[in-house]
């Protein structure tokens, strides 16, 4: 038996070659279930709303968000934070 590269094979993997692997794998037979423990419906479900159809985003006259408001707030809110921090290491 020699040894060769198989597609199939994972990379760097050699995989046997020969009488018995050139043959395809049968799939087993799929044997369906009784639907013992729920019944399925007479006819389709549909879902009760339609999709709503695609609305191109809008854009509002001001932003939601004031940009200066918040940096000002951020920027008092650091300083005040860094004072605090050097009174209480004794370099303030």
């Amino acid at each position: 038996m020699s040894l060769d590269r198989s597609p199939v094979a994972a990379p760097g993997r050699l995989s046997p070659t020969g009488p018995a692997s050139s043959a395809t794998v049968p799939a087993p037979p799929h044997h369906p279930a009784p639907l013992v423990h729920r019944t399925l419906p007479a006819e389709p479900t549909t879902p009760s709303t339609a999709p709503r159809p695609h609305q191109p985003a809008t854009r509002a006259d001001r932003p939601a968000i004031d940009m200066d408001a918040l940096s000002r707030d951020l920027w008092r809110r650091f300083t005040k934070q860094m004072r605090i921090e050097q009174e209480r290491r004794g370099r303030g």
